[in-house]
């Protein structure tokens, strides 16, 4: 447990707020974070505290970025004082500061039962990333989709496929969720595509028999 500091009030577990960022969000892709330097810039923290507390506070912040939920810390000041590379009884004194590393951390219950430390302003940017990353993602998604179904026909005729097959564009999106669903990590050589439209053939013909 964190010594008890100005910013940081012993609290009963029941009676934490939840966590406000969902656990399972991850942002390992991202090479670099958002950071809101005008915030930064301006907060009451930068103006007061010392040096010390200055480079340990983004220190937790960028260490934050790889925790789960994403954005959050642990307590525990042993396992902060390890992620800052700082031993642990130099990490507690600075921390008792007015103006400590973990000014505006919270503490709050995770989906788990753990509690955790939370920054609202860190809740921000770790919200502005999730939706950059989700938007990139559905981007990327429909950019493969578009590219196998813009390969599918001519896989189709490979295989051994009419060119009616072909240019049934029906056809060719049920074929391709068959593939999608049956071999998702499998190249698409025309012997996985003439398997793939023999097996949705025989399954035609038992569904009329």
């Amino acid at each position: 447990m964190i010594a008890p500091r100005r910013n940081l009030h012993p609290v009963a577990v029941d009676a934490l707020p939840e966590c406000p960022i969902p656990a399972g969000i991850e942002l390992k892709s991202h090479y670099f974070m958002q950071f809101h330097h005008q915030y930064w810039g301006n907060c009451d923290f930068r103006q007061l505290a010392d040096r010390d507390s200055r480079c340990l506070a983004l220190e937790l912040i960028f260490a934050a970025q790889n925790q789960q939920p994403v954005g959050t810390l642990p307590e525990d000041p042993r396992i902060l004082a390890g992620l800052v590379n700082t031993p642990v009884d130099e990490f507690i004194r600075i921390c008792e500061r007015e103006y400590g590393p973990l000014w505006e951390w919270r503490r709050c219950l995770c989906e788990d039962g753990t509690v955790r430390l939370y920054h609202l302003e860190m809740h921000k940017w770790v919200q502005d990333a999730a939706k950059a990353t989700v938007s990139y993602n559905d981007k990327l998604e429909s950019e493969r989709e578009r590219k196998r179904l813009a390969q599918l026909p001519d896989q189709i005729v490979r295989a051994g496929g009419t060119k009616a097959m072909a240019e049934d564009h029906i056809y060719v999106l049920r074929l391709d969720q068959y593939l999608l669903e049956n071999h998702p990590k499998k190249q698409r050589r025309p012997n996985i595509v003439l398997d793939a439209m023999e097996q949705m053939e025989l399954a035609e013909i038992r569904a009329s028999g």
